[in-house]
């Protein structure tokens, strides 16, 4: 699989817009938490789910927080590779990362550990 794109407008407007972030990838699939004010998340989302490259988007959680877990980035990328499959396999029914066999709060913690 091909990393994703280095979408440098991506980074900038989540920054416009005070939404921070992770998202991991691997194995042909994409794990990524949003945080930041209700509507501007609920406007990044809606556009996730129209755009034709976004398939099978599913959402794991949603929840207000009383603080932010990825402050420091507007959007950071973090490819699973061989040494991350102990984690992967931490917080999933396997080594294989697949965000589909996890739950909301485990996709969330392995997200964290990745930091």
């Amino acid at each position: 699989m091909p990393p994703p794109q280095k979408n440098k407008p991506a980074k900038e407007n989540n920054k416009k817009v005070d939404i921070s972030g992770i998202l991991a990838y691997g194995d042909d699939y994409f794990l990524q938490c949003l945080e930041g004010g209700r509507t501007a998340v609920n406007n990044l989302y809606h556009k996730i789910l129209t755009d034709p490259r976004h398939k099978n988007v599913l959402l794991l959680g949603y929840a207000a927080v009383s603080e932010r877990q990825f402050p420091q980035w507007s959007m950071n990328h973090v490819l699973i590779t061989e040494d991350k499959r102990q984690l992967v396999m931490k917080y999933s029914t396997s080594s294989e990362f697949n965000p589909f066999r996890m739950s909301g709060k485990s996709a969330n913690g392995f997200l964290v550990s990745l930091l």
